[in-house]
């Protein structure tokens, strides 16, 4: 499974919240951000390794981050932008821990751990700072073929 297809999947389990207006496939991202987008998630892959655990297994690692953009920073209503942000953090987390094969795939299973997020956090997208979230998924995929 290649990074691109993991990254579409990853988007199609975080569109499936009804709490995210726009999940586009990586192919598809916006050069900048309006607010009929907001919130939008965006899923890149991050940091890989590739050992080999066993002698006929090579096993690729690799962390992919779904950004989620909820509201511009310099916006009022910060309360609304941690409400918001923290009722993403509590539906995608348990929507991650429930489809650890990523849509059923034979191949490519989340968890080298469990998902983790990284709380309230602003992200810069197109030189925009944005109130959001970023959700860290450890993703082992065999790549032997």
């Amino acid at each position: 499974m290649s990074l691109l297809t993991v990254c579409n999947r990853i988007q199609d389990i975080v569109g499936a919240s009804t709490l995210i207006n726009n999940a586009p496939h990586i192919e598809a991202w916006p050069t900048a951000l309006n607010s009929a987008d907001l919130p939008i998630a965006l899923t890149r892959p991050g940091a890989g390794s590739w050992p080999h655990d066993s002698i006929a297994d090579i096993r690729g690692h690799r962390t992919y981050l779904t950004e989620v953009y909820v509201m511009p920073n310099a916006a009022g209503y910060y309360y609304e932008g941690i409400q918001t942000t923290l009722a993403i953090i509590q539906d995608l987390g348990p929507r991650f821990a429930a489809d650890f094969q990523l849509a059923g795939s034979s191949s490519a299973l989340v968890f080298d751990s469990e998902p983790k997020d990284r709380g309230l956090v602003i992200l810069n997208y197109s030189g925009t700072d944005y109130r959001g979230t970023v959700i860290e998924l450890e993703v082992i995929e065999d790549v032997s073929g």
